[in-house]
């Protein structure tokens, strides 16, 4: 019976699995999209700068440290996937965006 299960089950998938590291890598040429992609992943966390300056200068706690303590893990599963996968662009725009987020949730709970 378990030699069934091997010849059935076990040996198919590790074909599959050689198969996968048989295949040659493409070399990847930038594009425009990729260069506005870049600007797009630095001027995302970059529209938390007003937050932060009503916060932190303003003391304006208009904010819900629930909702920004979410977006800050889910920035940090987001960027813990970037580094799983070796996208740049997700580690990049996501440090920023932890930087930002975590800056209008410390400041929120300081202020409080």
């Amino acid at each position: 019976m378990s030699r069934l299960l091997h010849t059935k089950i076990v040996l198919p998938l590790r074909h599959i699995h050689h198969k996968k590291r048989l295949a040659a890598p493409r070399k990847y040429r930038s594009t425009l999209l990729d260069h506005l992609m870049y600007g797009i992943a630095f001027a995302g966390p970059i529209m938390t700068v007003p937050q932060i300056y009503d916060v932190w200068i303003r003391h304006q706690l208009s904010v819900n440290t629930i909702t920004w303590g979410s977006y800050l893990v889910f920035g940090l599963l987001w960027l813990y996937y970037g580094v799983v996968h070796k996208e740049k662009l997700i580690i990049f725009s996501n440090i920023l965006g932890i930087i930002t987020t975590g800056l209008v949730v410390l400041g929120a709970m300081l202020f409080k």
